[in-house]
């Protein structure tokens, strides 16, 4: 009868190290395949939340421009400095950061077609711009017409705000289409 013997492998000093690395290795090659598998769901996840985070804040600041109007004879904040007279009815300053950028920088920009207008003057408050997320840096930005097209920060989509309060999130060809009816929409003289 033979007699089994164990192959050199497992015998040698090398051959036991080999065998004990092993297993790491096949720990190691598990986390990287889970991971591969799931970074793109939290990637994803947190591209999700930085999109929420600015469309919450462009309704805080159209909220805001609103309660603005409404306490001086339905008219809109100038333009020129929107962000600082509407700073009484907001009480979180935060909102006037693009969640996108650095903290200290400014990412959002008003309609400057609503400069001192009256509320009621608006024609189509659903279609009309208030506020959207602009490549530009500063504070107190503005554009107007379909200059806002060209500031606005549009990576896959732009974040707007509109007179009658709701937000959304367009791509840039819905952008200009929904400016180019607004303007359309409007009577003459508006």
């Amino acid at each position: 009868m033979r007699q089994f013997t164990k192959p050199i492998l497992f015998n040698s000093v090398m051959g036991q190290r080999i065998l004990r690395v092993i297993p790491w290795g096949c720990a190691f090659l598990f986390i990287s395949i889970v991971v591969a598998i799931f970074a793109p769901v939290f990637l994803s996840a947190r591209a999700a939340a930085t999109t929420n985070t600015a469309l919450r804040n462009l309704k805080k600041q159209a909220e805001a421009l609103l309660a603005y109007s409404n306490d001086h004879n339905d008219r809109f904040p100038s333009a020129m400095n929107w962000m600082d007279e509407i700073a009484p009815y907001v009480s979180d300053q935060s909102i006037y950061h693009d969640p996108k950028r650095n903290e200290d920088e400014f990412g959002y920009a008003m309609n400057a077609d609503l400069s001192g207008k009256d509320f009621a003057s608006v024609f189509n408050p659903s279609l009309t711009i208030l506020t959207y997320e602009t490549k530009r840096q500063g504070r107190n930005l503005y554009a107007s017409g379909l200059h806002i097209c060209d500031d606005a920060l549009v990576r896959n989509f732009v974040g707007v705000s509109f007179v009658d309060g709701h937000t959304t999130r367009l791509t840039l060809e819905r952008l200009k289409q929904t400016v180019t009816e607004q303007y359309q929409t409007a009577p003459v003289g508006q």
